[in-house]
């Protein structure tokens, strides 16, 4: 799954979406489980939105808090089964996120005990977007409309087999064309997941810094 990335860089954003750019401050590593807010494209913006998805129908923060944990990622098998997804996808409630690269910890034993971080990159060094679901949950304690997304996930490709070996999931990759064709609903989900299995993706072991 998909918890770990690094956003992609202002300057990029404003080169790639002059017409929905605006500056905004977001962390330059995103840690999907301290729910960072984190740039998204949709049809019309390019805007701040919280990772880890809330459903409209939450009846509170509290509530809130303990779901949007178990929604950074949706798998594109169930998006129509699960009620926290259901929604957003009938909706097309849809957006990509950009990003430079993203990280996920291949296992070297059978409990896990040592891993080896991977970066992982498009072959190409384009900016990868991340096919999402969005959602506006209303906090009826202040009023506050958050804005929430979650990344759709499938069945990895053989590169990410090797990495993310034990689970077997990767992001739903998106190119600009094909993120720009989703969040505008020209898209359906075989399309997506056709489109990601098919990316050219490279993955360097990652030492701390």
């Amino acid at each position: 799954m998909c918890y770990h990335y690094s956003p992609a860089h202002l300057d990029r954003l404003k080169q790639l979406y002059p017409d929905k750019y605006n500056k905004q401050d977001y962390p330059s590593y995103a840690n999907g489980f301290t729910h960072p807010k984190l740039p998204a494209l949709t049809a019309n913006t390019l805007s701040l939105l919280s990772w880890g998805l809330i459903p409209h129908w939450t009846k509170d923060w509290e509530t809130a808090q303990k779901i949007r944990r178990f929604c950074l990622n949706a798998k594109i098998e169930t998006l129509s089964e699960k009620p926290s997804f259901r929604d957003s996808l009938e909706k097309q409630s849809f957006c990509a996120l950009p990003a430079t690269n993203f990280y996920e910890w291949q296992w070297q034993d059978a409990k896990g005990k040592v891993k080896t971080k991977f970066e992982i990159a498009l072959a190409n060094h384009h900016t990868i977007h991340f096919a999402g679901l969005l959602s506006d949950w209303v906090n009826k304690e202040t009023g506050e409309i958050i804005q929430s997304f979650t990344i759709i996930t499938c069945a990895a490709n053989p590169l990410m087999e090797k990495i993310h070996n034990i689970k077997k999931r990767m992001p739903i990759i998106l190119d600009q064309s094909s993120a720009n064709s989703w969040v505008s609903g020209d898209l359906n989900l075989g399309e997506i997941k056709n489109i990601a299995q098919d990316q050219e993706l490279i993955a360097t072991p990652y030492l701390e810094q």
